[in-house]
């Protein structure tokens, strides 16, 4: 996350554009009209200005292992995590054998 195209979030965040649905949004950034908006993957290929510092951010949402309680980002950089209903994860590398 030191190239400022990603960010950490404890709950996730809704589009801004999406007014009759509950989008969960992608991207925090800057748009094509000025203002920074959370937007879904339509809205940011719509109106996103771009990643990095200055331009915006993909969200990653904080859920909770519910083996070892730590916080793990989703999604899984390497796909072994699966989000529950409930927000928390299933970590098999947290299990004890």
């Amino acid at each position: 996350m030191n190239d400022h195209t990603s960010t950490l979030v404890d709950s996730p965040r809704y589009c801004d554009f999406c007014d009759t649905t509950k989008t969960e949004a992608k991207y925090d950034g800057a748009t094509s009209m000025g203002p920074w908006a959370y937007m879904c993957e339509q809205h940011y290929s719509q109106y996103g200005e771009g990643l990095g510092l200055g331009l915006g951010q993909r969200l990653i949402v904080k859920t909770i292992c519910k083996d070892c309680n730590h916080e793990k980002p989703t999604p899984d950089p390497f796909g072994i995590l699966d989000v529950n209903p409930d927000g928390t994860v299933d970590c098999p590398t947290c299990v004890e054998p």
